[in-house]
């Protein structure tokens, strides 16, 4: 079987396998407003150098986040139309998922893994997850906290990743970012791994599996106090 993965959350991550064997794992960096335009014309060369037809991968696994809010709705858009298309069939999976799965490899203990995204307003998106015996688990919906909090025994975490390394760190006590690893991208190879019967995949058909990941609205700031008039 031929399986594909694509992740727009954070630049553009593509991995093509042939079985279990991966023919094709490439990395788009870059937010700017061109990313959507350039996106096409470099999976079609990620394709052509894995020296697959569209109409021959047989399932997709698209990362629907937490990211950018429009790169997220692309690669999930995109991803939508190939499969409608070719009539593959497609799955989302969260994006954190893929980053903390590439943390936990190597580990040979039981470990808590947070995943970091920048939040905006001087706060981070958390993602939870346990590695224990080979398998990976969700710990609750990505939330939006304050860096100070990551010290506190309800957040704190073994060890943190983060695809925003510019923008995370500095934000991070000194304790939380000594076991924070900052990594260049999102590995496509680790979303085919969990869209193989992994218990964080959904069902093959996408659905609600589909769902973009958001913490927030695309557009937030921070509340600032009423004005109050004195007479």
């Amino acid at each position: 079987m031929i399986t594909a993965a694509l992740d727009t959350s954070c630049g553009a991550s593509l991995a093509i396998a042939r079985g279990e064997q991966i023919v094709f794992q490439g990395f788009l960096p870059g937010q700017q407003r061109e990313a959507d335009r350039d996106l096409v014309p470099w999976v079609e060369a990620g394709l052509a150098q894995a020296q697959v037809e569209v109409r021959a991968i047989q399932r997709w696994t698209v990362g629907v986040g937490p990211g950018s809010f429009s790169g997220i709705r692309t690669g999930i858009a995109l991803v939508r139309g190939v499969c409608a298309v070719s009539g593959a069939a497609c799955r989302g999976v969260p994006s954190s998922a893929a980053l903390a799965l590439a943390l936990a490899e190597g580990q040979t203990l039981a470990v808590s893994l947070g995943v970091l995204h920048d939040g905006r307003c001087g706060q981070v998106i958390l993602s939870r997850y346990q590695w224990a015996d080979g398998a990976l688990q969700a710990r609750g919906p990505a939330s939006a906290e304050a860096p100070a909090d990551l010290t506190g025994a309800e957040l704190a975490c073994d060890l943190y990743v983060t695809v925003q390394g510019a923008l995370v760190l500095p934000m991070l006590p000194e304790g939380v970012r000594r076991r924070t690893r900052a990594v260049a991208a999102i590995e496509g190879r680790c979303l085919l791994a969990l869209s193989r019967g992994d218990s964080l995949a959904a069902d093959a058909a996408g659905g609600a599996s589909l769902e973009p990941v958001y913490v927030r609205p695309p557009v937030f700031v921070a509340s600032r106090p009423a004005a109050v008039s004195v007479a």
